[in-house]
């Protein structure tokens, strides 16, 4: 039925990789781990300068294969041109016996870069000896940070939790005051430093677990466990995220001042020819990925934090979010727009308000994109996107804080989450029964999607076969939207969708039919058809005793309308409903339209993350126990003579 459509998109396109059928509820016990840590301790000295040096000693205990096969080879990584490690000690401890690892057990060579960026990171691997279940691996080594992104200023947060933890301790010794905080919800941590009440920073502070720690999710799936539950602490001489912002916005707003190259000139032209501002921000980007190919130079230190100029943009055809972002923000301001490049945290699964406009976000930022003022709206860009939407926002960075860097002074500003009356699908189809005996029907319809969901459709063309697409879109239409799955028996078959090489999202209309045998299943009361939900699997499969956050979706709607002609059936009332809950809001509407059957349907999932607490409400309790009683149920009719 048409409610499975979606979902069959989402999975075709790896968007729903996190779905599954069961979702079992229990955090990790020390019975559960592979791994213990035994010990980790870290003395950390930060210069005047914001140079520092780190000493970390760890202990590690192999409680099964899995970990001698994971932690028997260890690795480290650094910054060859902003750093160093040197491996002090290592040893692997079997009882009573020891075995040190040799000189030539360790290797230091540069890593070879990724595809999408050049870099200058140097791999330490450390081969441990002697490793079996049982053994205790011991790691002594010194980071020395000679080359900080932030001259005269530190920044570093820590987290426990991820890996069975028994013993640690952390002292600081900073020369310059740094202020700092501890997440600390179920009081791990005991607290010593020189803390100036005034100021508000210290320059000496040590952490101390004062018991052991474990915050993992075990038997549980589409989980996520927010920041908020780890014990954690975050440093930093900044007074805030504005105040971290605003050691950025020089050397961009310099780059973004720059005199336009031709190759963004004529980008600039090509805007310029359009009347209204979303499709000018979607020809500048569109363009701009036409014209340059993502590819990032992070060999340098600042190269990591900082755009290159527009010209060398330009002449070498390759950029990466801070260059990007920066050609987008210089056009449209020689254009007259008020535009900033912003910082953010990109991830499809993050949880709204965790830290968003708060003082952590200085401590997340990994991306840089544009924001735009224009008519008393914002608009959000990522003009990294293969894609461009300017009148939506991409799932990566919705729902969260950004640091927009203004000349005079940085500012937080959130962006808003996915709107679900954008992002839109619409079917209709009718449904013939041709043969009774064979109970062979022909099927036809029609899609639109919308906004956000038309992201998987546009573009495709540019990257695979136009009649690839057809076929693969063409069986998850039989599929999510049909009355079958038996593709072998499927007669003149029939799809249309426009071109899909543009990239700019625009609502895709798509037509189908094709004519199945054995459409419907044999009942004693006649022929039975299945009315399915899938999308409530997720709220249903939840258990009273689920202990992580649920990951559902980025919000969408779904509007469906389904006719059987010349149909008929008994008690259609009872299969009206409509639920109204925080989470989701569906509707069905099932009744007699002449001679015909018709089925109406609304989905709208109106959030991207449930949280512990609320999925322990009465209010969900009550959602799912509705959700589960029109989830499936089976529609009895007989063709009218």
């Amino acid at each position: 039925m048409e409610s499975r459509f979606f979902s069959y998109i989402l999975s075709a396109i790896l968007y729903l990789t996190l779905l599954s059928n069961v979702a079992y509820a229990r955090w990790e016990s020390v019975e559960d781990v592979h791994v213990k840590c035994k010990l980790w301790n870290v003395d950390i000295h930060v210069a005047a300068d914001g140079k520092a040096e780190v000493q970390t000693t760890e202990e590690y205990e192999i409680v099964n294969e899995r970990a001698r096969k994971e932690y028997g080879t260890y690795t480290l990584l650094y910054g060859e041109n902003s750093s160093k490690i040197e491996i002090l000690e290592a040893k692997v401890i079997n009882g009573k016996e020891s075995y040190e690892v040799s000189k030539d057990s360790i290797e230091i060579k540069p890593l070879a870069s990724s595809t999408i960026g050049f870099d200058d990171v140097i791999q330490v691997i450390v081969s441990f000896p002697n490793v079996k279940v049982g053994s205790k691996l011991f790691l002594k080594y010194k980071k020395s940070i000679f080359k900080p992104v932030h001259l005269n200023h530190y920044i570093n947060s820590l987290f426990l939790g991820s890996v069975y933890t028994e013993k640690f301790k952390m002292n600081l010794h900073s020369e310059i005051p740094l202020r700092f905080s501890v997440n600390d919800p179920d009081n791990y941590f005991a607290i010593k430093s020189d803390l100036d009440e005034k100021s508000k920073r210290a320059k000496n502070i040590t952490l101390t677990l004062k018991k052991p720690v474990i915050i993992r999710v075990t038997e549980e799936n589409d989980s996520y466990i927010s920041i908020e539950n780890y014990p954690a602490a975050f440093f930093s001489s900044f007074e805030n995220s504005q105040e971290f912002g605003n050691s950025f916005t020089p050397r961009f707003e310099g780059v973004i001042s720059e005199e336009l190259p031709p190759l963004l000139q004529e980008i600039k032209t090509q805007a310029m020819k359009c009347t209204d501002i979303i499709t000018k921000l979607n020809v500048i980007t569109s363009l701009l990925n036409e014209k340059v190919r993502y590819m990032g130079d992070w060999r340098e230190v600042e190269g990591k934090v900082f755009p290159r100029s527009l010209k060398k943009v330009a002449d070498t055809g390759v950029a990466d979010c801070k260059e990007f972002s920066s050609c987008v923000a210089a056009i449209l301001r020689k254009m007259g727009m008020e535009v900033n490049v912003a910082l953010v945290h990109r991830g499809k699964i993050y949880q709204s308000g965790s830290s968003s406009g708060g003082e952590a976000l200085m401590y997340e930022c990994n991306h840089a994109i544009v924001r735009v003022k224009e008519g008393g709206k914002v608009y959000w860009i990522d003009p990294t996107n293969f894609i461009s939407m300017a009148d939506g926002i991409f799932s990566d960075i919705s729902g969260r804080g950004a640091i927009v860097l203004k000349e005079g002074g940085a500012i937080v500003d959130n962006i808003p989450e996915v709107d679900y009356t954008h992002a839109v699908t619409k079917i209709e189809s009718k449904v013939e029964l041709l043969n009774k005996e064979k109970r062979e029907v022909h099927e036809e319809g029609k899609i639109e999607v919308c906004g956000e969901n038309a992201i998987p459709f546009t573009g495709a063309e540019l990257l695979y076969p136009r009649n690839a697409i057809e076929r693969a879109l063409f069986y998850i239409i039989v599929e999510g939207v049909g009355e079958t799955t038996d593709y072998s028996s499927l007669k003149k078959k029939a799809i249309h969708i426009p071109s899909l090489t543009s990239r700019n999202v625009k609502t895709i209309p798509i037509k189908y039919s094709y004519i199945i045998p054995n459409a419907y299943s044999i009942t004693n009361m006649g022929f039975g058809a299945s009315i399915q939900w899938s999308e409530f699997e997720q709220y249903i499969s939840v258990f009273d005793d689920r202990v992580s956050s649920l990951f559902v979706h980025s919000p969408y709607s779904i509007f469906s309308k389904k006719l059987f002609l010349n149909m008929s059936a008994e008690n259609l009332q009872i299969l009206n409903f409509q639920i109204t809950s925080p989470w989701l809001i569906a509707k069905q509407s099932v009744k007699s339209n002449g001679k015909d059957l018709e089925i109406q349907r609304e989905l709208h999932v109106l959030r991207k993350i449930i949280t512990p607490k609320e999925m322990h409400s009465k209010s969900f309790r009550d959602m799912q126990e509705e959700l589960r009683k029109h989830a499936e149920v089976v529609l009895i009719f007989n063709a009218k003579q």
